[in-house]
């Protein structure tokens, strides 16, 4: 390996990377706050959001408590990379990646329900892979579709992950008759105690409402703002290429690490489609394919050396703060033509 070769995985994967793209991400919390702080949090349309409407907290508040939600995907997802090892180092590149996502999307920053539904797929996500090949699978997937059911008490789309996830634990010869039956009951359990409180205190929309968000479609590629338009084409490209540098070098991985990323790659494509289809769930669910995506990046940018690596990385990261900059306002956006 060149020397041009050896830089830029020495430079990813060191130690101070992710202290370094953590004061960034700080720093444009910061900004956003200061040049935007009464941006409006999104609607979960679950019973997170009857919790919320309890809690009257001052906006600066709400804003910390969600940037603390983000750290702790952010170190989930160091501990997916630790745990399954995804890039075979132990590398912070994904929660890096990922922060710095979340550091430049302004309208992510409110406390918003959300942001526990990215904690409980994180988590969720965690029990699936580790169903690898388990002979006993059935506590496994229970456990991963009671953290679904708890995200989704949060946003109910969550609830359609579900297909995506039997399909990988089908792929990760886990799925059987009673390890389905078990994460039926598993999704169902916070929905059982949802109802159960529901029916005694005579509330029973609290159980009605969620249902029918999870059964309910609006007319697709539809109420896109530019700022939405612009991140989710970034998110795309940056996914396509990663997905891409994936299928490609597989003869650097394992055949159960491959499985992971396989995976990782098809889950993530369920996301975009479902936010292209949904426009509503952008903002309460951009984490979470952020989340993958970062894995993702995290094995392109790790593996990638050379020249072109490092222009890649370049053009990303500029990509990336102008977007930021025009989120902000700081300048006009009519001066790209997508933005008007």
């Amino acid at each position: 390996m060149s020397r041009s070769n050896r830089t830029q995985p020495r430079v990813i994967a060191g130690r101070a990377t992710l202290p370094a793209v953590l004061a960034i991400c700080t720093l444009f919390w910061l900004l956003a706050g200061w040049l935007q702080p009464s941006l409006p949090a999104a609607p979960g349309g679950g019973v997170a959001d009857e919790v919320l409407s309890l809690l009257p907290l001052p906006a600066w508040l709400g804003r910390m408590l969600n940037f603390a939600l983000y750290l702790l995907m952010g170190y989930l997802l160091i501990g997916l990379n630790n745990t399954f090892a995804f890039i075979r180092l132990r590398a912070s590149i994904p929660a890096a990646v990922f922060l710095l996502l979340y550091g430049t999307c302004p309208w992510l920053h409110p406390l918003q329900a959300g942001s526990g539904a990215g904690v409980a797929v994180l988590l969720s996500l965690f029990f699936l892979l580790h169903s690898y090949r388990r002979s006993r699978p059935m506590g496994w997937l229970f456990h991963t579709f009671l953290f679904l059911g708890i995200g989704s008490l949060a946003v109910p789309q969550v609830t359609w992950l579900a297909p995506i996830y039997w399909i990988g634990a089908y792929q990760f010869r886990s799925l059987t008759t009673r390890s389905f039956l078990a994460s039926l009951v598993g999704w169902a359990v916070p929905w059982w105690f949802v109802l159960g409180h529901a029916y005694f205190y005579g509330q029973m929309e609290l159980f009605t409402a969620p249902m029918e968000q999870i059964a309910s479609f609006v007319s697709p590629l539809q109420d896109f703002e530019p700022w939405q338009i612009g991140l989710l084409c970034y998110i795309i490209i940056l996914y396509v290429v990663s997905a891409w540098h994936c299928a490609v070098s597989v003869h650097i991985d394992n055949l159960r690490i491959r499985h992971y990323l396989n995976f990782l790659t098809e889950l993530t494509f369920y996301m975009l489609m479902m936010l292209i289809l949904q426009p509503r769930l952008i903002t309460p669910l951009l984490s979470l394919p952020m989340a993958s995506t970062a894995i993702l990046a995290g094995h392109l940018l790790v593996w990638t050396g050379g020249r072109r690596g490092i222009i890649f990385l370049t053009v990303m990261l500029i990509l990336l703060c102008t977007l930021f900059i025009f989120q902000l306002g700081i300048i006009p956006q009519s001066l790209l033509p997508w933005m008007r």
